[in-house]
């Protein structure tokens, strides 16, 4: 059996550089939307968004980046690849008591439902908590 598409996607993740990777010739970063809550008057987590540009530096906007991907028979890898990054960043920066939220595309959790237990590895991983 091969590898896991959660242990390919951290693999290249890993190899890449801290903050960033390029992949299909597209350079991926991650950003960190903060979520506010009135109740609780301040933030409380952060979204991870990816963000995507091409050679000449254009943003590519993320449904794009997931049609293309998906098209091409690599968009649930590509969804692994952003996991991975958004948690490697978020591991880098979280003081440990933020939560962070990361959105999985919906073809790819259906696609890949069997793959859920290595998710959560991945986020323990990194030292996050599930």
């Amino acid at each position: 059996m091969g590898q896991s598409l959660s242990r390919i996607a951290e693999d290249l993740v890993r190899a890449a550089k801290a903050n960033s990777l390029v992949w299909r010739g597209m350079t991926l970063t991650t950003h960190f939307q903060p979520i506010y809550s009135v109740k609780e008057a301040g933030c409380t987590g952060f979204e991870a968004l990816i963000r995507a540009q091409d050679e000449a530096g254009n943003a590519i906007r993320p449904e794009r980046l997931f049609a293309t991907s998906f098209a091409q028979g690599d968009g649930i890898l590509l969804d692994w690849i952003c996991r991975a990054l958004h948690l490697r960043r978020f591991a880098t920066l979280d003081p440990g008591d933020c939560t962070l939220f990361v959105n999985v595309n919906p073809e790819a959790a259906v696609k890949d439902a069997k793959s859920a237990r290595d998710f959560a590895d991945l986020v323990r991983f990194y030292g996050l908590t599930p």
